[in-house]
């Protein structure tokens, strides 16, 4: 999603790698994707190319109208993920166009924003090193009484919000519309494999867990 100037090398030697391994399946979550994917022209991705035999994206690649998803087809992607940020009027109209290459996430904790900024050392007044800093999580709370959850990685700071995003009661909704993809993420919190398996479970059978949100899945985005 983002990709700092000294972190290129090694995005590069891990591509790399990965295409010697086999690798045929990517994900773009940005557009420099393309770049580091094929960074000669076509500007589209190639996928006769033997190291690509599908691309998709990630829902940083924002598909909120049709004009999106017919660019971003345009450009090789086979499948796209639809924004978290999306309404259930909106991602219906869509669904009925785009259903068999849309993938819906359900569960995420999504980036509120992510910094360069290192939130741990603006709390104890100092930067504590690379070697030293803390990389787990700590709570916050805004100006406006939110709470937050910040987790840190290797100096960049990302803020989540305490309670995750989930939108599992309106599945039957989404499939009736269209729907045939849906993905749940464990990315940014650090889940214990129990508590994972549990909200696994309780979303396959269509139940939501407690002190969840659903951001403005109920209201309209044009």
């Amino acid at each position: 999603m983002i990709t700092r100037d000294i972190e290129e090398n090694g995005l590069k030697e891990k591509i790399d790698k990965l295409k010697s391994h086999g690798w045929t399946r990517w994900e773009a979550s940005n557009l420099s994707a393309w770049q580091f994917l094929h960074p000669s022209p076509p500007s589209a991705i190639n996928t006769t190319k033997s190291f690509i035999s599908e691309l998709s994206s990630d829902f940083q690649l924002y598909v909120l109208n049709r004009a999106a998803a017919l660019q971003l087809s345009q450009l090789g992607v086979k499948r796209f993920t639809l924004s978290p940020e999306d309404g259930l009027e909106n991602m219906s109209g869509l669904l009925r166009e785009f259903g068999a290459k849309a993938t819906v996430i359900i569960y995420q904790d999504t980036p509120m924003f992510i910094s360069e900024t290192c939130a741990y050392s603006k709390i104890i007044g100092k930067c504590a090193d690379r070697k030293k800093c803390f990389t787990g999580e700590f709570p916050l709370v805004s100006g406006k009484k939110e709470h937050v959850i910040v987790t840190n990685r290797n100096c960049r700071s990302v803020v989540i919000s305490a309670t995750p995003y989930c939108i599992v009661n309106h599945m039957k909704s989404l499939v009736d519309t269209g729907a045939r993809r849906f993905r749940v993420d464990y990315i940014f919190r650090n889940y214990e494999p129990d508590r994972a398996v549990e909200i696994w479970h309780m979303l396959r059978n269509g139940k939501k867990p407690k002190s969840t949100f659903e951001a403005n899945f109920t209201s309209t985005i044009l």
